[in-house]
């Protein structure tokens, strides 16, 4: 069996933009790989399955179709099987259905300690027609959750508009989630190597991902707004965790994402926080650098949001010099 957890990707993104496609191209550009393949289709027939050609790979089906409570506790039980069967495959993708909200899916690898010893999720991956997008932006909230969610996004079919037109998609695209990588291709070609080098919040992709954040930065399109703060006081971690349950179980349809790197007061290293849904994970990220100052970092992605409502959720826990200990 593996001795370290096995990483896992999600590939995500609205109907007819080319998550199957791009799966063929992984595949067959990556032979020496063994890859698991879990793919979540609406109905009893799982279409997408037979549409991978020229690999001797079975999908595993997810067919619960909706993400509701079925699927969540379908996938935790697959995930159990397969976390005895490691030593058959060297990597694990999740192919979602294109009506998904990649949250649901997400959750299991951040909120179950058992998974995340055979486990890693190393990025979600977020396929965006170009031709289509931005009518799908108008029509569907689950378009928004899934670039909004994202860690890299694939613009794909990019031969179906004119230069001008796609300057203005990444554009939109940015405005949604400025903090994902975004790569442009046709016919599902994305670089398969630079794509798994993508990290979904782990320690030093965290640190990296931060670096051109600046305060208070916001972006609004469709709804969607994005709020980046800093704050260069040491933390109330304990606190803040409270308040934050709170905020996410109050408002889980509102906010779609939150990433941060955190200063807990006399903790030699960042704290790394990813909130998925109504809960939310923290873990160690890099020992905060001697020659640097220790910095947070937040960036919080959702609809109808408030940002100084937001920011004095943080700020009440801010540790001032005279009440250090």
């Amino acid at each position: 069996m593996a001795s370290s957890p096995t990483p896992v990707f999600i590939v995500t993104g609205f109907l007819g933009a080319g998550k199957t496609s791009f799966l063929n191209h992984w595949i067959q550009h990556t032979p020496d790989e063994r890859i698991m393949v879990i793919e979540n289709e609406v109905g009893a027939e799982n279409l997408d399955s037979q549409w991978l050609v020229g690999t001797d790979i079975t999908p595993v089906p997810l067919t619960a179709g909706c993400l509701c409570c079925s699927l969540h506790d379908e996938l935790i039980e697959l995930l159990e099987t397969l976390s005895r069967q490691r030593d058959t495959f060297d990597l694990l993708v999740i192919e979602t259905t294109g009506v998904a909200d990649p949250e649901s899916l997400a959750l299991p690898f951040l909120s179950r300690s058992y998974l995340e010893q055979h486990f890693k999720l190393q990025s979600i991956l977020c396929l965006v027609d170009a031709g289509n997008f931005e009518h799908w932006l108008t029509q569907a909230a689950e378009a928004k959750r899934q670039v909004a969610f994202a860690d890299a996004l694939l613009v794909n079919k990019i031969d179906t508009l004119e230069e001008t037109d796609l300057a203005k998609l990444e554009t939109v695209l940015s405005e949604i989630n400025p903090q994902a990588k975004v790569w442009k291709a046709e016919h599902g070609r994305f670089p398969v190597d630079k794509l798994k080098s993508v990290n979904h919040f782990e320690g030093a992709g965290a640190v990296e991902q931060y670096h051109h954040i600046t305060e208070e930065k916001q972006a609004n399109n469709h709804g969607i707004s994005t709020f980046s703060f800093t704050f260069d006081q040491p933390l109330n971690v304990r606190g803040l965790a409270r308040d934050l349950m709170k905020l996410l179980n109050n408002s889980r349809h509102q906010i779609y994402r939150i990433k941060a790197i955190l200063n807990a007061h006399d903790y030699p290293v960042q704290i790394i926080l990813q909130s998925v849904y109504n809960s939310f994970v923290l873990t160690d990220g890099l020992v905060w650098p001697e020659d640097e100052p220790k910095i947070s970092k937040v960036v919080i992605i959702g609809k109808k949001l408030q940002k100084e409502d937001l920011k004095n959720i943080f700020v009440q826990h801010l540790l001032a010099k005279d009440q250090l200990p």
